[in-house]
């Protein structure tokens, strides 16, 4: 990190000024050191050029679980064969699509921006650090955020650094080298770490729909852009109001590995923008719709060929037709007068971990992740018995398939890895599990059952149901987190010849304590 620039930084817990201590320097930037709050004594890393400017509290719940899920994701691609093939096919086009729909909206975006040397940007969400850089080439001084410190990490300013680089929480073998150099701050976008008025341009590309608080993070880039700058929401995906969320999100592979992704209406961005900026413009792109939206345009015999076009560009008033269509959107404003509030102060009893707690050395890291990922959790909003059928993500982290019914029960089969969380009743010191079994021809199904990071025992299917019961872990923090391992799956086309070619883990129909 750049020196300099601690004259802006605040401390994420009080938001009182930080005084940098340098413990060691590579040419004009920081690469070892701490920076230290006066107000509140709370002391914050620089580690391998990157400031931890984080204060972890529950509000990161969202956060942790994408961190926890892409660790997950690169360990089972590396050492556990990778995914169903049904699902990665279908993540392949996914993603090739999204792709070159979200370069198209950077484009579009940048194109009317105007930037020097004089002008300093605030990139959140900044992931491996692309855009930054790409924003830094026009000589801008930019500061990339993000919450994941295995991606500010990956960054390279110098060439001739080896190509693995000691001490990140995941082996960073293929680092990316700029030629821009941009400060790092690991930082949560709902307390950004910057005092009031910092930026010129605060820009967020294809993050901000990940949060459950929008307005709060639109607020808190509002307060740190100077009054005519430029607040830019880049490449997020909006809803028809008339379509349920689920609609847009099925079979997308992000979603299923436990990402948060989510489609809000339009209008999750435009009001919150207009209350803090002034003309606000929706920019929209592959507007569709889903079967109820479809309906309600056919009964008032609107064409949506004709009412819709893709690029148009909408000013606040006229971007209220899109709580009619799904499309992925910029939206931007121009910062008012007016200024926003800085989040409250969190007390010490808030935080749930320090923010070098998530860059761990070693095998620790999934196991940290997973503890301070129940932190995070409400014990109180989580049932003491699960039928997968019946509830949604808040229980099912990740690894479900659609509820399916049949003569025997109601239902979710499993992918490979299927996690759910439930509250702990501590009067009960066993989990049942009622599975159902692969068809005959398929085989038995076998696997494990891990609680809390611990293993509680196998199973294995002969029958076409079974409850198997396992003993629940002896520490606990009110939250029992089961996850079921499959040592197989099965494909129904290849055993039923009936053209269904998903690759199956075992049916769960109730998990409960006893």
């Amino acid at each position: 990190m750049k020196p300099e620039l601690t004259q802006h930084m605040r401390c994420p817990r009080c938001f009182g000024a930080l005084e940098l201590e340098v413990g060691a320097l590579r040419g004009e930037t920081v690469q070892a050191g701490c920076l230290l709050c006066g107000a509140c004594g709370a002391r914050y890393p620089v580690e391998m050029g990157v400031a931890f400017l984080a204060a972890i509290d529950r509000t990161w719940k969202p956060m942790i679980g994408e961190v926890l899920s892409r660790v997950e994701i690169t360990e089972r691609v590396i050492s556990d064969g990778g995914f169903e093939k049904d699902r990665e096919q279908a993540a392949d086009q996914y993603h090739e699509a999204a792709s070159s729909v979200m370069s198209d909206l950077f484009d579009d975006a940048v194109r009317d921006v105007r930037l020097d040397s004089s002008s300093m940007v605030l990139d959140l969400g900044a992931g491996l650090g692309e855009t930054a850089s790409a924003i830094a080439d026009t000589g801008a001084e930019v500061v990339a955020c993000d919450v994941e410190v295995s991606h500010l990490l990956a960054a390279n300013f110098w060439a001739e650094d080896p190509v693995y680089v000691e001490g990140c929480s995941l082996p960073i073998r293929n680092p990316v080298v700029y030629g821009s150099y941009f400060t790092r701050v690991m930082a949560d976008i709902h307390r950004i770490p910057f005092a009031d008025a910092t930026f010129d341009v605060a820009f967020c590309r294809s993050t901000i729909h990940h949060l459950d608080d929008v307005a709060q993070a639109i607020r808190e880039m509002a307060r740190v852009t100077r009054p005519g700058g430029r607040v830019l929401l880049v490449s997020e995906p909006v809803r028809s109001r008339l379509d349920p969320e689920i609609e847009y999100l099925r079979g997308i592979f992000d979603y299923e590995e436990g990402l948060n992704e989510r489609t809000w209406p339009i209008t999750t961005y435009t009001l919150a923008m207009r209350r803090y900026c002034r003309g606000v413009e929706v920019r929209y792109f592959q507007p569709s719709g889903r079967e109820r939206t479809r309906r309600m345009l056919a009964a008032l015999r609107v064409d949506p060929q004709k009412h819709f076009h893709d690029g148009e560009t909408l000013g606040f008033g006229r971007s209220f037709k899109l709580l009619v269509s799904g499309a992925s959107v910029n939206v931007s404003g121009t910062r008012k007068k007016r200024s926003p509030r800085k989040p409250r102060r969190l007390s010490e009893k808030e935080i749930v971990a320090s923010p070098e707690e998530l860059w761990i050395r070693g095998k620790e890291m999934e196991e940290r992740l997973r503890a301070v990922y129940r932190s995070c959790l409400k014990a109180r909003s989580l049932p003491v018995a699960v039928e997968p059928a019946e509830v949604g993500r808040d229980v099912l982290s990740k690894g479900w398939r659609e509820p399916e019914r049949s003569p025997v029960a109601s239902f979710r089969y499993t992918h490979k890895t299927a996690r759910c969380y439930m509250r702990d009743d501590s009067a009960k010191g066993m989990v049942t599990i009622r599975m159902l079994g692969y068809p005959p021809p398929a085989g038995e199904a076998g696997g494990s059952v891990l609680m809390n990071g611990i293993e509680a025992g196998r199973f294995l299917l002969k029958a076409s149901d079974s409850n198997t019961s396992f003993p629940k872990p002896h520490a606990g923090d009110g939250i029992l987190e089961i996850e079921i391992r499959n040592d197989s799956t099965f494909i129904p086309d290849e055993v039923l010849g009936n053209g269904d070619v998903r690759e199956l883990g075992v049916g769960v129909v109730r998990i409960w304590q006893e």
